[in-house]
């Protein structure tokens, strides 16, 4: 893992609801992964270079748990970690550090599974600016 993969995994396990929520970088989501879920992209950027990381909420639908609320309120814990002067990252080993910041158009959106019907989603989308050695 990179000093960026850690930061960002890092970052997204520190979510809780009721237990801890597990975060996976979106290519490599267990088949036995549990919901409530996080995945996220990990983009390496050049330094000084910016982009954009989209992370997701992954909630199922189960008989007598209100998914919806389930997936605002894990929204609302992601918003409160990321005020709107953003947050800075330290890459591990020594190696910079990644600040993030709230895309201003459409920083959280809902995305439901278009695959499956039973699975809600919310998006979260940031801008990343890298300052990395």
């Amino acid at each position: 893992m990179t000093g960026l993969h850690t930061a960002l995994q890092t970052f997204w396990s520190q979510f809780t609801y009721g237990a801890a929520i597990p975060a996976y970088p979106s290519d490599n989501v267990p088949d036995t992964a549990v919901y409530p879920y996080i995945t996220y992209e990990v983009v390496e950027g050049a330094m000084l270079g910016a982009g954009f990381l989209t992370a997701f909420v992954w909630v199922q639908k189960t008989s007598g748990v209100d998914a919806q609320a389930v997936r605002a309120a894990i929204l609302d814990l992601i918003a409160a970690a990321i005020p709107d002067e953003g947050i800075t990252l330290t890459l591990t080993g020594g190696h910079g550090s990644i600040a993030l910041y709230r895309n201003d158009v459409g920083f959280m959106s809902y995305y439901d599974d278009p695959t499956d019907a039973s699975v809600l989603g919310g998006r979260i989308s940031l801008e990343a600016h890298y300052y990395t050695t």
